[in-house]
Protein backbone atom coordinates (compact mmCIF):
# COMPACT_ATOMS: atom_id res chain seq x y z
CA UNK A 1 0.00 0.00 0.00
CA UNK A 2 1.29 3.44 -0.91
CA UNK A 3 0.57 6.68 0.92
CA UNK A 4 1.02 10.20 -0.42
CA UNK A 5 1.12 13.40 1.59
CA UNK A 6 -0.11 16.49 -0.19
CA UNK A 7 -0.96 20.03 0.82
CA UNK A 8 -2.42 22.95 -1.13
CA UNK A 9 -1.23 26.19 0.32
CA UNK A 10 -2.61 29.20 -1.54
CA UNK A 11 -0.92 32.48 -0.84
CA UNK A 12 1.90 34.82 -1.85
CA UNK A 13 5.52 33.68 -2.18
CA UNK A 14 7.93 35.62 -0.02
CA UNK A 15 11.22 37.06 -1.24
CA UNK A 16 13.42 35.48 1.45
CA UNK A 17 13.88 32.16 -0.36
CA UNK A 18 16.97 30.13 0.55
CA UNK A 19 18.56 27.34 -1.50
CA UNK A 20 21.23 25.14 0.09
CA UNK A 21 23.13 22.10 -1.12
CA UNK A 22 23.72 19.00 0.94
CA UNK A 23 25.03 15.44 0.54
CA UNK A 24 26.44 15.09 -2.95
CA UNK A 25 24.95 18.15 -4.62
CA UNK A 26 21.31 17.61 -3.68
CA UNK A 27 19.34 20.76 -2.96
CA UNK A 28 17.06 21.91 -0.18
CA UNK A 29 14.80 24.95 -0.70
CA UNK A 30 13.09 27.03 1.99
CA UNK A 31 10.16 29.01 0.58
CA UNK A 32 8.13 31.46 2.70
CA UNK A 33 4.43 31.62 1.78
CA UNK A 34 2.08 34.24 3.22
CA UNK A 35 -1.61 33.41 3.55
CA UNK A 36 -4.48 35.73 4.44
CA UNK A 37 -7.88 35.11 5.98
CA UNK A 38 -10.69 36.80 7.85
CA UNK A 39 -12.03 35.69 11.23
CA UNK A 40 -15.66 34.95 11.98
CA UNK A 41 -17.68 38.01 13.07
CA UNK A 42 -17.66 38.55 16.82
CA UNK A 43 -20.44 39.96 18.99
CA UNK A 44 -19.91 43.47 17.58
CA UNK A 45 -20.03 42.21 13.96
CA UNK A 46 -16.34 43.00 13.50
CA UNK A 47 -14.15 40.74 11.42
CA UNK A 48 -10.42 40.58 11.99
CA UNK A 49 -7.92 40.21 9.17
CA UNK A 50 -5.00 37.80 9.67
CA UNK A 51 -1.85 37.21 7.67
CA UNK A 52 0.23 34.12 8.47
CA UNK A 53 3.72 33.04 7.42
CA UNK A 54 4.34 29.40 6.46
CA UNK A 55 7.76 28.02 5.54
CA UNK A 56 7.61 25.31 2.90
CA UNK A 57 10.63 23.01 2.61
CA UNK A 58 11.46 21.13 -0.60
CA UNK A 59 14.10 18.39 -0.91
CA UNK A 60 16.05 16.94 -3.85
CA UNK A 61 14.26 16.90 -7.21
CA UNK A 62 11.28 18.81 -5.79
CA UNK A 63 13.64 21.58 -4.63
CA UNK A 64 15.14 21.86 -8.13
CA UNK A 65 11.69 21.99 -9.75
CA UNK A 66 10.39 24.58 -7.27
CA UNK A 67 13.54 26.65 -7.78
CA UNK A 68 12.97 26.72 -11.56
CA UNK A 69 9.21 27.36 -11.37
CA UNK A 70 8.95 29.82 -8.50
CA UNK A 71 12.13 31.86 -8.77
Amino acid sequence: MSFTNSVRLIGHCGSDTKVKEYGGGKKILFLPVYTEHWSQPNEKDKRNYFSELHTCVFFGVNAERADKLLM
